[in-house]
């Protein structure tokens, strides 16, 4: 008699165990911030690669922000100064900004990212390099 009432016990816990832990589905992925990404600009000896424009998510307000980013490639014979200038749109393909950025670029490569200014940074949905112009030092 008490070794039925153990069986039934341990399987009466067996079942609220097997419920109370049972296999959930597993979730599917979320989907990865999305960056947009443009073709590369060539300027003489100055090519811009790598252009990508990355929109505000959830975790920009701890310390990511909405930009464009790209390289300077400088193939030149010497340093040379480039002025990227990147324009900002809301969801209706409105510009809403342009903001520029000047890098002294040494031969080989350099990193730039420009940032909407702070007062649109919520707006912004997309963000295209629209110039780029290079002076010889």
């Amino acid at each position: 008699m008490m070794k039925i009432k153990t069986l039934r016990l341990l399987l009466i816990c067996n079942l609220i165990g097997s419920i109370a832990f049972a296999e959930k589905k597993p979730k599917k992925p979320k989907p990865s911030n999305l960056i947009y990404v443009q073709k590369d600009i060539e300027r003489g000896c100055v090519k811009i690669t790598t252009i990508s424009f990355e929109p505000r998510t959830f975790k920009s307000y701890y310390g990511q922000y909405t930009g464009l980013s790209g390289t300077v490639e400088n193939s030149c014979t010497g340093v040379v100064s480039v002025t990227v200038s990147g324009e900002f749109y809301d969801k209706s393909g409105t510009s809403i900004g342009i903001e520029f950025i000047t890098k002294l670029a040494r031969v080989g490569r350099t990193n730039f990212q420009i940032n909407p200014a702070e007062r649109i940074q919520n707006f912004v949905s997309v963000g295209l390099i629209k110039n780029v112009s290079i002076d010889a030092m």
